[in-house]
């Protein structure tokens, strides 16, 4: 009596264990389906909302290598300044009697514009094997490094991390407050989480629309998704 009841008893776990694995996999499954939903081009194309991607001419220049950004009303400051690199030396350029040819930029800094109305200075810092952006705000005194070029929607900014060695086309969508500081509310990966190159993409309400550059349908037509930013997670 006691070995069937034992014997019921493993029978069991091993039910409930293929229960488990089998409720998490739709699950998981379903929840996928919830983050990233195949769309048709029509509707892709006519979503497409409104942006501003446009930067006035900035009065802040770069003297010697060196970009000085005044900050709070003068009251400090923030330098980006150009990292040069002695490629027969191996070793950052100190060195007054080397001759210039033997001198690379290894980071450059490069101011891109600002917006007034924000008190915002796009700042672009561009490396053998990346670009980043830093978006200053002058007024309040701080400032964010973006993964690639600010393009903005109304009270939010998605940005797309360029080409580059290693690259693994992060996306990032940060949220405007009311006194245009700045924070991230989504980092991710479409190409790690789900093999999704993106070509083109827009943000409309809590949805990003994307269309993938590498892959295709059976019938030869480019793939479109919309992706829900309010489920889908962050990641590294």
């Amino acid at each position: 009596m006691k070995t069937k009841i034992l014997l019921i008893i493993k029978n069991m776990k091993k039910f409930i264990l293929f229960f488990a694995i089998v409720f998490c996999n739709n699950f998981f499954a379903y929840a996928q389906l919830k983050i990233v939903m195949p769309i048709d081009s029509a509707e892709y194309y006519s979503n497409q909302t409104e942006f501003d991607t446009i930067w006035e001419k900035s009065n802040v220049v770069k003297k010697n290598g060196v970009i000085k950004i005044s900050l709070n009303n003068w009251e400090k400051f923030i330098e980006f300044e150009d990292q040069k690199f002695n490629e027969y030396e191996d070793d950052y350029y100190e060195n007054d009697d080397v001759e210039d040819d033997d001198v690379d930029v290894e980071v450059g800094y490069y101011v891109i514009g600002e917006k007034k109305e924000k008190n915002w200075l796009l700042i672009l810092e561009g490396s053998i094997n990346t670009l980043s952006y830093y978006l200053i705000n002058q007024k309040l005194g701080r400032y964010d490094m973006l993964v690639g070029f600010p393009v903005i929607y109304g009270n939010r900014i998605l940005c797309l991390e360029e080409d580059h060695t290693d690259w693994e086309q992060y996306i990032e969508i940060w949220n405007i407050k009311d006194n245009n500081d700045i924070y991230l509310y989504k980092r991710f990966s479409l190409a790690k989480m789900f093999n999704i190159y993106v070509e083109s993409f827009y943000l409309k309400d809590d949805f990003l629309y994307v269309k993938d550059r590498d892959y295709f349908n059976d019938d030869g037509y480019s793939k479109y998704y919309k992706i829900n930013i309010n489920i889908i997670r962050s990641s590294n």
